[in-house]
């Protein structure tokens, strides 16, 4: 797995003490077939040929690594694929942890998750 890797190998940067990272979505445009159509639809106004899927990153800032990708429908909620991202490397969390979100993550269920957690976290609103 990537992310023994890059914990082994100390590949984390620290930053005034603390590990810095990120979590942030987009859409991605696919081509249209059809196991994609299957499970990732097209949007209204998008080209016939294509579909879209929402996607997720958990990303090292310091250190430019991604350390957890998915990759889901539309109707997948970011904030979800956010909480697996987090999950995904849960293991490898510490105090001196900071996960920055933007705007969209704010919720009080995302709130509560990320302090059962035990991580600091900033999120943009």
């Amino acid at each position: 797995m990537t992310n023994d890797i890059i914990i082994q190998k100390n590949k984390i940067r620290i930053y005034k003490g603390y590990r810095i990272f990120a979590v942030d979505g987009s859409e991605l445009r696919i081509e249209k077939n059809k196991s994609t159509e299957k499970y990732f639809r097209q949007r209204a106004n998008s080209a016939e040929n294509k579909t879209s899927a929402r996607i997720s990153v958990l990303y090292d800032v310091t250190s430019d690594f991604v350390l957890d990708a998915q990759i889901g429908s539309l109707e997948t909620e970011k904030r979800e694929m956010a909480v697996s991202n987090i999950n995904c490397f849960s293991g490898y969390f510490h105090s001196k942890d900071i996960v920055v979100f933007d705007r969209g993550y704010p919720s009080r269920k995302m709130i509560s998750f990320m302090t059962e957690m035990n991580c600091k976290y900033l999120m943009r609103l």
